[in-house]
């Protein structure tokens, strides 16, 4: 009887328990805008750390951070091709320069909590498995000030609360829809590349646009909008990625090369000088230039470089520039070696040069020896004449 009565008080607790409201989980946003923050990388050989406080950026909520590995002690600098993230397929290339530490930007889920990444090393031409962790506690602004972040509340509370939850959040969907629409936001998060149905493309026709990554946004004002997007049938292609470490650029000293292209489904370029139209093009650069820096852009296209003017923003870490088409675009602090021929004098071109310089040198030489010759001989003639 006793046995009874005691498991029958611990049924009645354990279902007092579940009827009670499960407790709030608080989670830390933080506002746009970019940061600096500890992290900490774990595996390997532990030769290898990250370079810390890394820079945060958060953009409309989707956080990424450039990483840079560094060896734990000695001189020499890391060599890694490229890193993935999570397991996804997606590859995050190396962006150092030549003799720079590994550099990467990649994408962050959350913090304070251990990332899985991937880096393959060109020495050990392997992939060596990492963690990464974003510590909250230490983020700072670039000013060294602490971020003011809030707290979304997550809370599951029983069942028969579900339809006054259910009431509240599609009154406040009706109120978005309310709204009068101002302009059109695309906001791709890690995503390189995204396809727009025919019925997107003519939702964009009347207003501003922005298309917008981890690398960088770009922002059409409603006119250019109207000029592309009227006369297009069927789906647009719209893309935004990095080429540094690709062949075709890495030698040529540029800190930075991306690739912007807008297509129909044919693939014919959208966005060109033929339209006369005007975007503004912001692009994640983190240097130590001033704020307000002029910045050397080159465009790269098939027609020949084409060398634009952009402002450095110390504040965001974004060099911004005008375009009126779309096209390769490579960046350096510096004044890095460019393809165009008129610029760059080749070794062939210098062997080129210097050989006729020498033929005719020597020949000018040979001949003046020569006259030296002859003149001395008639003199030595003249002499045995007299």
């Amino acid at each position: 009887m006793r046995f009874k009565k005691i498991f029958g008080f611990l049924m009645a607790v354990a279902l007092v328990l579940m009827l009670l409201p499960k407790p709030v989980q608080a989670v830390a946003t933080v506002p746009d805008g970019q940061y600096y923050i500890d992290v900490t990388l774990v595996g390997g050989s532990g030769r290898v750390v990250a370079d810390s406080p890394a820079l945060l950026t958060v953009n409309s909520g989707q956080m990424s951070a450039v990483l840079i590995l560094k060896r734990s002690s000695g001189t020499s600098t890391t060599t890694y091709l490229w890193m993935t993230v999570n397991g996804g397929g997606t590859q995050y290339n190396n962006l150092a320069g030549s003799g720079e530490n590994s550099k990467f930007n990649i994408p962050v889920a959350s913090l304070d909590t251990a990332i899985p990444v991937t880096a393959y090393s060109e020495v050990m031409a392997t992939e060596i498995d990492y963690t990464l962790t974003f510590a909250s506690s230490s983020l700072k602004t670039l000013n060294g000030e602490e971020p003011e972040t809030s707290e979304e509340e997550t809370v599951k509370t029983p069942d028969n609360s579900g339809s006054e939850n259910s009431e509240s959040e599609t009154q406040e969907e009706t109120e978005q829809e309310t709204e009068e629409k101002t302009q059109t936001d695309i906001e791709l998060g890690v995503e390189l590349s995204s396809t727009f149905s025919e019925e997107d493309v003519n939702s964009f026709v009347g207003y501003p646009l922005t298309f917008s990554n981890i690398f960088g946004e770009v922002v059409f004002d409603k006119e250019t909008v109207d000029k592309i997007f009227s006369d297009v049938d069927g789906e647009v292609i719209f893309s935004m990625k990095r080429l540094t470490q690709e062949a075709e650029y890495v030698n040529l000293g540029y800190d930075l090369v991306i690739e912007i292209d807008l297509t129909d489904s044919e693939g014919n370029s959208l966005f060109n000088s033929d339209i006369s139209g005007n975007a503004q093009m912001s692009v994640l650069f983190p240097s130590d230039l001033e704020d307000g820096e002029e910045v050397r852009i080159i465009c790269l296209s098939q027609s020949g470089e084409e060398e634009i003017i952009g402002l450095y923003d110390a504040e965001t870490k974004m060099v911004n520039f005008a375009l009126t088409h779309f096209s390769v675009y490579a960046i350096s602090s510096e004044n890095p070696v460019t393809v165009n021929d008129k610029e760059v004098t080749s070794t062939e071109d210098k062997k080129t040069f210097i050989l006729p310089v020498v033929l005719v040198s020597g020949l000018v030489l040979v001949a003046a020896l020569i006259v030296i010759l002859v003149l001395k001989r008639l003199r030595g003639r003249k002499n045995e004449a007299d």
